[in-house]
């Protein structure tokens, strides 16, 4: 699985007004990384350690994008039973890349569903992603839906414990 792409950074003590571009000016939310990876084709999103939550932190199509926990097991998407973590759902701009983004060494927590609770923690759509070294825990419903057959998700080394089914 390869994670080749435009280096973009985020940390909890960044700053959303810088430009992201390095760890000594990482943004400060992964909303703010994502809508600056929309100015490339791929990009790799690193996530420095520590807990995400709030609606910019939650809630977040990903597109084509991996996003890259620097610490494995350290960085932790607190939808804070409330909403979704993320949406992996933009299957024009995925179906261009020769492999799926990539989503490594997060752990997902508290997600509740949207859209009538499909997709507790994460849905996707029709997209091609890859999760690797993932939590996926105390979801409201399902920890993850795919909600389109076209969807080409992978899941290697993750974990899924206390989710709860409708």
């Amino acid at each position: 699985m390869s994670t080749a792409g435009t280096p973009l950074y985020v940390s909890p003590s960044g700053d959303d007004a810088f430009d992201g571009v390095s760890s000594t000016s990482p943004f400060m939310t992964l909303s703010r990384a994502i809508e600056a990876a929309s100015n490339y084709t791929a990009a790799v999103i690193h996530v420095a350690p520590g807990t995400y939550s709030g609606l910019k932190n939650t809630e977040l199509d990903v597109n084509s994008h991996s996003l890259v926990c620097d610490v494995a097991g350290e960085c932790t998407i607190d939808a804070a039973g409330s909403q979704r973590a993320i949406t992996c759902a933009n299957a024009s701009t995925l179906s261009m890349l020769s492999s799926p983004p990539t989503i490594s060494g997060f752990a997902f927590k508290a997600g509740a569903g949207t859209d009538g609770g499909q997709g507790s923690m994460v849905q996707v759509g029709s997209a091609r992603v890859a999760f690797v070294a993932c939590t996926f825990a105390h979801a409201t419903t399902n920890a993850v839906v795919v909600t389109d057959d076209s969807a080409a998700v992978s899941f290697c080394n993750c974990t899924f414990s206390h989710n709860g089914l409708r």
